[in-house]
């Protein structure tokens, strides 16, 4: 005689064997489709060069992780025409081919222009752990840098993206060290301190800092007794102009690129950025 009670668990268990294998199945295609050919994606120096540099302690654990489990964080990338560029994920590519990986998995994200892929790297970078007071202040230099050109260029539209400004208001002067002071979460001192370092020219006292072999304070009182380390405020107010006239016309051949401008206005606008 047959037992009904056993049939009827038996096939529940098969319908639930088969469900699972249907999920399982479905999880592993959807997850195949995170994943690229590294042949298909690209590097950007424009991307590239914000990215923060490994210390060889760094690489060999990435190595040795990548070896043990496989690239588990996806690499953030963006659509630009036909291309699947990189913004986030430069080291675990580099060490993909290295290894011989042929697939990497990936995560597609949306940037409307290059300024906005660069704060979104930015401030991504500032999301990690183990940064240096030094290495926190570089982000927020940038990061403060590509902020306050998009200012200039929607000051230049008359649009008003700030809770702060009104139109028909006087536009007050962004405090650099200050806006960086706070996204970096450091002193405002700390941060004119650094920036005296970075803008001296002295690669070798700056990697010191940035390394966190030299304080930024003893770094800063190092240069402070070298007599080339004082420059003449007009000097400095020059550089400052000049930084802003570069990116100002950075902008306006951006806006040539993509026909906003025609050939005979950028002409225009680099003959008389020259005679400046």
């Amino acid at each position: 005689m047959m037992d009904l009670n056993k049939m009827a668990q038996s096939a529940l268990e098969d319908k639930k064997k088969g469900s699972d294998l249907k999920n399982l199945t479905k999880k592993q295609k959807e997850k195949r489709k995170n994943f690229i050919e590294v042949s298909e994606l690209q590097i950007d120096d424009v991307y590239r060069t914000l990215i923060r540099k490994q210390t060889p302690e760094e690489r060999e654990q990435l190595r040795a992780s990548i070896l043990d489990e496989g690239i588990r964080d996806a690499l953030v990338v963006y659509t630009r025409g036909n291309d699947l560029v990189v913004v986030d994920g430069h080291h675990r590519l580099n060490m993909a081919k290295e290894l011989g990986i042929k697939t990497v998995p990936i995560q597609e994200m949306a940037f409307a222009n290059q300024d906005e892929a660069r704060i979104w790297m930015l401030r991504n970078q500032l999301g990690r752990r183990n940064l240096g007071d030094a290495e926190r202040i570089e982000i927020a230099l940038k990061l403060t840098s590509f902020l306050e050109k998009i200012g200039l260029e929607n000051k230049k539209r008359g649009k008003d993206l700030s809770a702060n400004l009104h139109k028909g208001e006087k536009v007050q002067k962004i405090d650099r060290l200050k806006e960086a002071s706070d996204i970096a979460k450091v002193s405002r001192r700390n941060v004119a301190k650094y920036k005296k370092i970075h803008d001296s020219g002295n690669q070798d006292l700056l990697q010191e800092v940035v390394e966190g072999k030299k304080s930024i304070h003893r770094a800063h009182s190092e240069l402070m007794k070298k007599p080339s380390a004082k420059q003449p405020k007009k000097k400095t107010s020059k550089a400052r102009d000049y930084q802003l006239e570069t990116e100002e016309l950075f902008a306006k051949m951006e806006e040539w690129k993509i026909g906003k401008l025609r050939d005979g206005e950028i002409k225009q606008v680099i003959m008389e950025y020259l005679k400046k």
